[in-house]
């Protein structure tokens, strides 16, 4: 685990002190710790060191390692579109998740200190006062190419980044190469953890939880930060496929709930019963009278918010409308990057997941109500 993993416990000298004191800025130092390897590999390239397959040490076998891993990670201009703090505003509304837009919003401040932090940092290293012999620095030309290099770390730290549990009061941030190519299941064949062998060495192991097939792709859980399907999309840019155990956002009246395909808030229950109520009371007496009783949900309410929830399902359903951007000159053509047309598609993504919990949900309170009405007509005759 030292020699090979990347961990916040570990950040590189170059970076602020306190930046490395402060305990929540874990992604900030393990975003150093990237740049710090990715760096050194750069320079190790530009002056013409190469890999040797005859040299069999430990530590030539993990930087031949590292530099492989580099090469395999997901292209930046990709994963920057896949996440929702790179989106523009227009995109983050388009997946009508106000959980997601308010998320984005706190994210967008927390990545822009991280990102001064490391800019910051890095001017100061040895890294940016190495230069070639033309006086061109071998790491950035300006502070723009530093900033790119800062989010292009911080996406990495963002969607690649795992914790490892000492004890229950001591835990820590690493990036595993390989270990971070295991993609999420919601019904994982396999769990790691941090173990320590005879030797007190630190592995970070994976064990399957049961028998897997010959080529079986290995799943592991993604844990809290990937429920729900929001959440998802704004830790790991993709949205999963599994809508018994995600969540969708219902206004009704003004006020927001969440449900999933089989259950309700009994908040959204108590307010469509008490309009119910409202509505059939004749007087003040019946008023109170019915104040006093237990909150049941009735065939009527049932329907009611079964019909609700309909509707803001079906509004998921309509394509946003995608306009040229502000200032656009109209005599000219309108194109999406491919950058926008993957941030659109995973904003719609978004949207057709929460329209299936929403459909199931519905569906769920109508078989609901018909069963209670078919009792109360048994009990009648």
């Amino acid at each position: 685990l030292d020699s090979s993993c990347l961990s916040d416990n570990k950040p590189p000298s170059w970076l602020k002190q306190t930046v490395v004191e402060d305990s929540s800025k874990w992604a900030t130092r393990l975003a150093a710790c990237w740049i710090d390897l990715y760096l050194r590999h750069k320079i190790a390239a530009t002056v013409g060191q190469r890999h040797h397959d005859s040299d069999d040490t430990e530590q030539h076998q993990v930087r031949k390692g590292h530099c492989l891993w580099l090469s395999l990670l997901p292209d930046a201009s990709y994963l920057k579109a896949s996440l929702p703090v790179h989106w523009t505003e227009e995109t983050v509304r388009n997946a009508r998740s106000t959980s997601l837009e308010v998320a984005v919003d706190v994210a967008f401040f927390t990545r822009a200190e991280a990102v001064d932090d490391l800019v910051e940092s890095l001017v100061e290293s040895p890294y940016y006062l190495h230069k070639e012999e033309n006086g061109a620095s071998t790491v950035a030309s300006d502070r723009e190419e530093l900033r790119a290099l800062a989010q292009r770390a911080l996406d990495l730290v963002q969607t690649r980044s795992c914790r490892l549990e000492e004890s229950e009061d001591e835990h820590f941030r690493v990036l595993a190469p390989v270990f971070d190519f295991i993609n999420y299941g919601s019904t994982p064949n396999a769990h790691f953890a941090l173990e320590r062998w005879s030797a007190g060495e630190a592995f970070l192991v994976v064990r399957a939880l049961q028998d897997l097939e010959a080529d079986e792709e290995v799943l592991i859980d993604y844990g809290a930060s990937a429920r729900p399907a929001w959440k998802c999309l704004m830790s790991y840019g993709f949205v999963p496929q599994n809508e018994q155990e995600d969540l969708a956002e219902v206004y009704m009246h003004g006020v927001r709930y969440e449900v999933s395909a089989d259950t309700l808030p009994i908040e959204m229950v108590v307010a469509a019963s008490a309009e119910e109520n409202i509505q059939q009371t004749q007087n003040d007496q019946e008023m109170q009278e019915i104040e006093t009783q237990e909150v049941v949900l009735t065939s009527t309410v049932a329907r009611k918010i079964a019909e609700r929830i309909s509707e803001v399902g079906f509004f998921l359903l309509l394509e946003p409308e995608l306009g040229p951007y502000e200032g656009f000159d109209e005599e000219e053509s309108f194109e999406l990057t491919a950058s926008e047309v993957l941030s659109h598609k995973l904003a719609a993504s978004l949207r057709w997941s929460q329209h299936k919990v929403l459909l199931r949900c519905a569906t769920g309170l109508e078989r609901y109500a018909e069963e209670e009405e078919s009792q109360g007509k048994s009990q009648d005759e």
